[in-house]
């Protein structure tokens, strides 16, 4: 609309400046020309006025056809322009919900890995605080086995300081013995040669002698077979002594330990000698060695009070081994057989650590719960609740 006014007003200009020349071409040709020019010249004035309204008519219909266009163009960019504008706002309020959509996902995000960092924290101090845990029993433990090592190297040393004693003194003894012999072996043929004497000097009293005789010959006799005993008693101490000094001297710094074990003999183990080797072969390592023992020491003593420990340690065995299918088993044979042992509450805790292994978290979350709520005020219930 405003180009249209402005072409209507430079329109009108221009007429208003054409109708003042012819105002005054006719004015200065009035004063000039005669009256037959004028009336020629008025003539084609008046053409010329006809030929310039008609121009002007064309004219202005020529504009007002142009306004029309225009505003029919100006009407039809609108609508575009409007389509347009309503289009961009749409895709303006998508774009603003999809940005509030982000916003809100990456909120939650935020909020998922806040707890997952938690989570991790607190799993991390729970690791830590196992570790420290074992660390400490396992120093605990070193130090009593250390301790026992020393008590039981302690004790052979004095065994053989006490073997050593008695086989010099058993040697002197039998010095002592031998040279007693000796002297009554001497003492013996002399006491003979009297008497071979005396039967020579006086036959009366040969039956007197002969009994004599005889009581002494019983009493050689008797001091041979003592010292015959004697001699093989010393022999095979003798022996001995070699024997144990051969080996001390061949054996390595490593063979102490073997050496302070108890050593092996013909009879059956007993109950708790059983159990404590078994339980050793555990804590070296040799799972397979343990978990065969502790299953025999379950044939020979079923209803040991230590059956249960038993049970739980094939389960840690498993648990040691990877295999944690047959550790659950295991837990759940002490939680069945024996609900009342001391063993109860770590066998529940360590089978959740079981099931978390083989990524079933839901019922090891109910195992936690269940140790919660049966233990308490068990260790192994402050654990477990750090767990869920």
């Amino acid at each position: 609309m405003p180009k249209s006014r402005k072409k209507s007003e430079g329109v009108a200009s221009v007429s208003k400046k054409v109708f003042l020349f012819i105002t005054f071409v006719l004015f200065f040709v009035t004063s000039c020309a005669s009256q037959k020019d004028m009336v020629h010249l008025n003539r084609q004035l008046s053409a010329l006025f006809r030929q310039t309204k008609e121009d002007r008519q064309r004219f202005e219909k020529a504009i007002k056809e142009l306004e029309q266009a225009l505003e029919a163009k100006e009407v039809e960019q609108k609508g575009v322009l409007g389509e347009v504008i309503s289009e961009q706002k749409t895709k303006q309020s998508e774009l603003e919900e999809r940005i509030r959509t982000q916003e809100t996902k990456q909120s939650e995000l935020g909020e998922i890995l806040k707890r997952y960092s938690a989570e991790q924290k607190s799993k991390q101090r729970e690791l830590m605080d196992a570790v420290k845990a074992r660390e400490a029993e396992q120093e605990a433990k070193d130090t009593v086995q250390e301790a026992k090592q020393k008590k039981a190297i302690e004790t052979l040393q004095k065994d053989r300081d006490s073997l050593r004693t008695t086989v010099a003194q058993i040697e002197a003894d039998f010095l002592g013995v031998k040279e007693n012999i000796q002297v009554l072996t001497g003492k013996i043929e002399e006491s003979n040669h009297l008497l071979k004497a005396a039967i020579e000097k006086d036959t009366t009293n040969n039956d007197a002698i002969v009994s004599q005789l005889r009581e002494f010959s019983f009493i050689t006799e008797d001091m041979k077979s003592r010292l015959e005993i004697l001699e093989n008693y010393m022999n095979a101490e003798v022996e001995a002594k070699k024997e144990r000094a051969r080996l001390e001297q061949s054996s390595s710094p490593q063979s102490v330990q073997e050496k302070v074990s108890p050593v092996p003999q013909k009879r059956e183990l007993t109950e708790s000698e059983l159990y404590d080797r078994t339980l050793g072969y555990y804590r070296d390592g040799r799972y397979k060695e343990a978990m065969a023992d502790f299953n025999n020491f379950l044939r020979l003593y079923p209803k040991s009070e230590l059956a249960d420990n038993a049970h739980f340690w094939i389960g840690e065995c498993y648990r040691a081994q990877d295999k944690y299918e047959e550790a659950i088993l295991a837990y759940q044979k002490v939680i069945n057989d024996y609900p009342k042992g001391n063993k109860v509450p770590i066998a529940m805790l360590h089978q959740g650590f079981a099931f978390e292994k083989i990524d079933d978290i839901t019922t090891a979350k109910l195992v936690f719960k269940k140790l919660v709520k049966n233990f308490p005020n068990s260790k192994e219930a402050e654990i477990a609740r750090k767990r869920l």
